[in-house]
């Protein structure tokens, strides 16, 4: 069977196709509006936007981070309620649970917290409307 060696016609168009392409493109790279996107979802700025974001995306932040305290307290009163039922006689069982109710309402306090940001945040984004409110219907869900 006979073959054909097509090493020096692949080689050759590469390079055209290769030149072509340093030919077409400016000296300077331009970022598409979805390399812009990735760069927003990685934290970095966009390269051609200079505007802040909204301002209920401040709020969605702080709403994470109640709820990264709320889980942290939740931890802490679960070893608190496994102290507490562990104890039957001797020690301050008032102090102790004293020390949970506290918590328990701080807990709550954050909760309700929490939740008026989160309609501050879908009243923002109904005001904004578009896509803003598609966005904001989500955040509400997570």
């Amino acid at each position: 069977m006979a073959s054909r060696d097509l090493t020096s016609s692949y080689r050759e168009r590469r390079t055209a196709a290769n030149v072509r392409r340093r030919d077409t493109s400016s000296s300077t790279p331009k970022l598409s509006t979805l390399d812009n996107e990735y760069l927003m979802e990685e934290g970095r700025p966009s390269s051609s936007s200079s505007t802040l974001p909204p301002r209920w995306v401040d709020d969605v932040d702080l709403i994470h981070k109640e709820i990264s305290t709320i889980v942290r307290l939740i931890s802490t009163l679960n070893s608190m309620h496994a102290n507490r039922v562990g104890t039957i006689f001797g020690r301050d069982l008032e102090h102790m649970e004293e020390k949970i109710e506290q918590m328990t309402k701080d807990i709550t306090d954050r909760f309700r917290a929490a939740e008026r940001l989160l309609k501050r945040v879908g009243a923002a984004t109904k005001m904004e409307g578009g896509s803003d409110a598609m966005v904001g219907a989500n955040v509400q869900r997570r």
